[in-house]
């Protein structure tokens, strides 16, 4: 019994950074890197193994790499750097392999998640010591272990384990690369493969020029984002390149090298990454050796530029083979190639088969199989070529062959002799020249090459051809035209022998000459007539003579005509005194003219145009016209201009001016002209006034020294233009006014009327200007040469009031004048403050109003109960206690007493009920962690609410348009039933919202009392489970069948007979009711009964006589007992399921023997 019990609890902190509290949480370790961890906290998980309880688990697990015994140090403590303070115990299980490590492990696990048979314990102790030796012989590599560390005490510690034997020879150890090991790929989550050990990525895309590396820990520590990473090119540390994840943009070896948060020594992996691009072969073709050569050397490395062309060839490999097979393979490095290709010697022709590799990223390969052949000349051979020339031309033959031969042609008439040079080609020209076009053929009829010479019979046919001369036939037509318009139809000419056409000479300026589909085409448009007739001469190109095409194009220019000659300048209604002539060419008449003056015609007669006539009217002048020309080429007008003056005109006067004698016209009276050139003597003009004429515009001016003769209606003749026009108009000339005093000088209050209107008598005007001075609400008006002033003075500010009131109309400025005294109203100030108090609370400050005029202050209204007011030295003092809210806000009204008008003291007091709050719209029971069905409750006069009182944890208050909602989701149910209270702020008064909220903890149920393994159809001794909470249970899922589930006194028993095996292990549930969640869950397994076959055969033999071995078949059991009634010399043994009799019969005594062996196990 260990006895640190009372230390469980204390001083406990742990460190979640490696939290492995659950097997399928296990965090992988190795001999390496086992720094000191956190110990940390966790249910106590039984008594698995040795382990008397296993509390606080530490769940690892470590994998072998070579092979032989591990021996481990394991020490727990709070006294650092020793930390060997504190009880350690552990129990590890194994060996798992791999797969059964992402499986089935962490539920195979001995005496915890599995049966304690079989037993995979390979290690346990479960001292009070806190240091441990965990010992594991003959480790094999690959095997893995799952071990559980446990923290006794429950004290705050840290665990260190350490490898003693590592240095041993013959040791075993851990393999660290599942702890430490890091894997390049191509993404965060993806590896390159392994093996190999080094990978290597071609990029053969020219397009491509960066590719990204991911560095991927096999156990990716949570910071590893933030580790250093080191990355080399080669040997050559990238000191940029720091991240987990980098962009490259150069070939060469890259390495990783980054160390783990767990692991005291760094990691690294590598990848070769190559740049490149495919290369693209071209076949050269065959490849022909020289003629006669029966073993040529070919220097096969001559090709490679074209064949890779454009591709530089200094950037990639090129390799030859004989054999396709070898081709296809193409290993690298290069195997079965043509070693020798720059002098690659044959003696028969020979199919070459070419490989190209990218030298930067060998992988680059090229796609396809080009191939040629290298051509073996061994036969001689002598071939002519004859060329093709023009009619009267010598012909010629070229001749190709063995260097030095002799070739032997005919024309099937004369036979010739050619010798070679030592090139192998020589120049044969005809004795004289063909004059006839046609083919000419020659034949090679032998070739004498070699030392000895070899005479070779050959048929050869060469041919010389003879073109005639082109042809080009008359122009398709001689056309007429106007310049500037286009040749329709074109103009052709039909060509033989000829290719194209040369630059053509006099062509119409815009008229061009094509060639096509031995056709010349002439189109266009000319664009001048002058050169006319165009003579034009197109030379033929290509094929044989000096020829031209040749025609004639003849081009008319356009009309003519000249200016006007003259451009009159004449009365309406005026006959043009020359006529206007325009002379023409080209034309044979006139259309119809168009904006000449109506009255005015024009004719056309012998090349000239007359313009005669009277012009009726002036409207539209000048009159620029156009007369178009018909006939001829082109579209060409006679234009010019006639302007028609229409007669004098003059405007009404700009204004009829009445004035007072003795004032200047202020605005000087006009009238516009048009046609004069100036003014007679005007007749009636005011003394004093004078007309003059400027710029078409009579301006009168001046000042009237009289009103005799008003009004004077007056009369201005116009001078020069045309016609008799007279300007006429009107001037008024008025005597000055007169008005007399006011008929009274009176005193009155404020917004009273004047009882008695002032008057003045006034002579002369025709009204009355604005008035001012006048009292607000006064006014004054005229009528019948009298000004009545009369209103309601509306305002005192500004008393006396010295009015002036001008009379308008008539002459002279004069003003009606005179006083009026106006007495103010009362005043009385706003309220001094307009309070909100609560209701049964004193006025602390009293309010105030200051009046002016008045005496005193008659009866308040509407001020509220407990309230009163005073008047004492112009103040209105309101004091008091308002002892109700009915009503409020109180708008109140005292009326002022004495002096002018009727005012009142206004102002505002609000005074505030105090706060409500209802009861709870609901008092809820549920269950913890359940969310909860908002309570609300409905509040008047609060503003907001305080902090909450015993709500449960999780559920909240809030307030919003006075309801309080309470809401959330309780975490406990410790202190249910909940009676909380919400304080309301703001408002009158002290209140709270209170209510209940009961919490129902969640169903608890015990573990299985026992895990049993049984025999079918033997009775099960009860299991049970305790229960909190719960009030029943459900229906069971998964017993065997005949075990059955009950509930009694918070306690579930499961009992019975197991009656088959069909289905072990049973993994049980059975649900709790009543209460809040819950199963009760374990696991039953049922073994089936023993079986045995009948013996395999039943055999008769003579004593000492070796027995053919009998045989049953088992099931279910692990071995035999002892066997009865087997003959002396006979024995059975069990192994693999079978049981088997052997040996030697040695008596016959008691024969038959009827043997029985017992099964055990099972």
């Amino acid at each position: 019994m260990k006895n640190f019990l009372l230390l469980i609890f204390t001083f406990l902190s742990f460190n979640s950074i490696f939290s492995q509290t659950t097997c399928s949480d296990t965090s992988p370790i190795c001999s390496g890197n086992i720094t000191p961890r956190p110990s940390l906290a966790g249910p106590n998980l039984g008594s698995p193994g040795c382990l008397g309880s296993a509390p606080n688990g530490n769940w690892y697990t470590f994998q072998v790499g070579f092979a032989g015994d591990l021996i481990f140090n394991l020490h727990q403590g709070n006294n650092p750097p020793a930390l060997n303070n504190l009880d350690i115990d552990y129990i590890c299980w194994g060996p798992f392999t791999n797969a059964q490590m992402a499986t089935t492990a962490c539920n195979s696990l001995a005496d915890l998640t599995a049966p304690a048979s079989p037993n995979n314990i390979v290690a346990c102790s479960y001292s009070g010591a806190a240091t441990e030796t965990i010992t594991i012989t003959n480790a094999n590599p690959g095997s893995n272990y799952i071990l559980l560390i446990t923290n006794f005490s429950g004290q705050a510690g840290q665990f260190v384990m350490e490898q003693t034997n590592a240095s041993v020879p013959g040791s075993g150890s851990t393999n660290c690369d599942v702890v430490c090991g890091v894997d390049l790929g191509p993404t965060s989550t993806t590896i390159f493969p392994k093996p190999p050990a080094i990978n290597t990525v071609s990029i053969c895309d020219a397009a491509t020029t960066s590719y990204t590396l991911h560095c991927n820990f096999q156990n990716p520590p949570v910071n590893q984002a933030t580790l250093a990473y080191q990355w080399y090119l080669g040997p050559v540390l990238q000191p940029g390149l720091t991240t987990k994840s980098i962009t490259v943009t150069q070939s060469g070896l890259w390495r990783v090298v980054v160390t783990h948060p767990d692991c005291g020594t760094p990691s690294e992996d590598s990848v070769n990454i190559y740049f490149g691009s495919t290369p693209v072969l071209t076949s050269p073709g065959i490849q022909a050796g020289p003629v006669g050569d029966c073993n040529p050397t070919f220097d096969l490395t001559a090709l490679i530029p074209g064949m890779l062309a454009p591709l530089n060839p200094a950037d990639y490999t090129v390799s030859f083979y004989t054999d396709l097979g070898a081709s296809i393979v193409y290993d690298y490095p290069v195997t079965g190639n043509i070693t020798n290709p720059s002098a690659f010697q044959v003696s028969a022709d020979t199919v070459i088969y070419v490989r190209a590799r990218n030298n930067t990223s060998p992988e680059c390969v090229d796609s396809d199989d080009v191939s040629f052949l290298l051509d073996v000349n061994c036969t001689n051979n002598a071939t002519a070529v004859g060329n093709t020339i023009c009619v009267g031309n010598t012909g010629q033959l070229t001749f190709s062959g063995p260097p030095n031969a002799v070739v032997t042609y005919t024309d099937g008439t004369t036979t010739y002799n050619i010798t070679l040079n030592s090139s192998g080609s020589n120049v044969w020209t005809t004795p004289s020249a063909f004059m006839t076009a046609g083919t000419y053929n020659y034949t090679v009829t032998n070739v004498a090459a070699g030392t000895p010479v070899v005479n070779t019979p050959l048929n050869n046919l060469a041919t010389i051809t003879v073109v005639a001369n082109n042809t080009v036939t008359a122009a398709s037509a001689t056309p007429t035209l106007c310049v500037i318009t286009p040749l329709t139809p074109a103009i052709t000419h039909t060509t033989t022998g000829a290719t194209g056409i040369g630059t053509p000479t006099d062509l119409p300026p815009g008229v061009t000459a094509s060639w096509s589909g031995n056709t010349i085409t002439i189109s266009g448009t000319p664009t001048t007539a002058v050169g006319s007739p165009f003579n034009y001469t197109i030379p033929l190109t290509g094929g044989c003579g000096t020829v031209s095409a040749t025609g004639t194009i003849t081009v008319t220019p356009n009309n003519t005509v000249t200016a006007a000659s003259s451009t009159p300048t004449l009365c309406v209604n005026t006959a043009l005194a020359t006529s206007i002539t325009h002379t023409t060419t080209g034309a044979s008449g006139i259309g119809t003219p168009t904006n000449l003056p109506p009255g005015v015609t024009a004719s056309w007669s012998g090349n000239i145009i007359t313009i005669t006539g009277t012009p009726t009217t002036a409207v539209g002048s000048p009159f620029n016209y156009t007369i178009p020309l018909t006939g001829g080429c082109g579209t060409v007008d006679a234009t010019g201009t006639i302007s028609v003056t229409p007669e004098n005109t003059v405007t009404a006067a700009s204004s009829t001016p009445t004035l007072c004698v003795n004032s200047a016209l202020t605005t000087s009276i006009t009238h516009t002209t048009a046609g004069a050139t100036g003014i007679g003597t005007p007749i009636n003009l005011p003394p004093g006034v004078t007309a003059s004429w400027s710029g078409n515009t009579i301006t009168i001016t001046g000042t009237p020294s009289t009103a005799v003769g008003s009004p004077f209606n007056y009369t201005i003749p116009l001078t020069g233009g045309c016609g008799a026009v007279n300007a006429t108009g009107t001037i008024t000339v008025n005597l000055n006014n007169t008005v007399s005093a006011a008929s009274t000088t009176p005193t009155l209050c404020v917004n009273t009327p004047l009882t008695l209107s002032i008057t003045h008598n006034t002579t002369g005007a025709t009204g009355i200007g604005t008035p001012t001075d006048l009292p607000p609400g006064v006014t004054a008006s005229w009528s019948g040469d009298v000004i009545t002033i009369s209103g309601t003075p509306t305002t005192a500010v500004g008393s006396p009031f010295n009015y002036s009131i001008p009379l308008t109309g008539g002459c002279g400025t004069f003003n009606a004048t005179g006083t009026i005294t106006v007495t103010p109203d009362n005043t009385v100030t706003a309220a001094s403050s307009s309070p909100t108090l609560c209701v049964n609370t004193p006025l602390t400050l009293a309010i105030t109003h200051t009046t002016t005029g008045a005496t005193g202050i008659g009866t308040p209204t509407n001020l509220p109960a407990g309230v009163t007011a005073s008047w004492s030295g112009n103040t209105i003092t309101i004091t008091g206690t308002p002892s109700t809210a009915v009503g409020s806000p109180f708008n109140y009204t005292i009326p002022l007493t004495g002096g002018c008008g009727t005012v009142d003291a206004t102002g505002t007091i609000t005074v505030n009920p105090d706060n409500t709050v209802t009861a709870a719209s609901s008092t809820p029971t549920l269950c913890v962690n359940t969310l909860l069905t908002p309570i609300t409750h409905t509040t008047t006069g609060a503003t907001g609410i305080g902090t909450p009182i015993n709500l449960p944890a999780g559920v909240f208050a809030s307030l919003s348009g006075n309801t309080i909602t309470i809401s959330g989701t309780p975490s406990t149910a410790v202190g249910s039933p909940f009676n909380y209270s919400i304080p309301l702020t703001g408002g009158c008064g002290v209140f709270n919202a209170t209510g209940t909220i009961t919490v129902n903890p969640d169903i608890t149920v015990t573990a299985a009392s026992s895990t049993p393994t049984l025999c079918e159809n033997t009775v099960l001794t009860p299991i049970t489970h305790t229960t909190t909470g719960a009030t029943g249970i459900g229906t069971p899922t998964n017993l065997p069948p005949g075990v059955i589930a009950s509930w009694s006194g918070n306690v579930v028993t499961i009992s019975g007979t197991p009656s088959t095996a069909v289905g072990s292990p049973f993994n049980y549930t059975i649900p709790l009711t009543g209460g809040c969640g819950g199963n009760a869950t374990g696991t039953i397994t049922v073994n089936p009964t023993n079986t045995v076959t009948a013996a395999s055969s039943t055999p008769t033999l003579c004593e000492n006589t070796l027995l053919t071995p009998i045989t049953h078949t088992t099931t279910g059991a692990t071995g035999i007992g002892t066997p009865t009634d087997l003959p002396p010399g006979v024995i059975a043994s069990w192994s693999g399921n079978t049981i088997t009799i052997t040996g030697t019969p040695s008596t016959a005594v008691g024969s038959p023997f009827n043997y029985t062996i017992p099964l055990t196990g099972g």
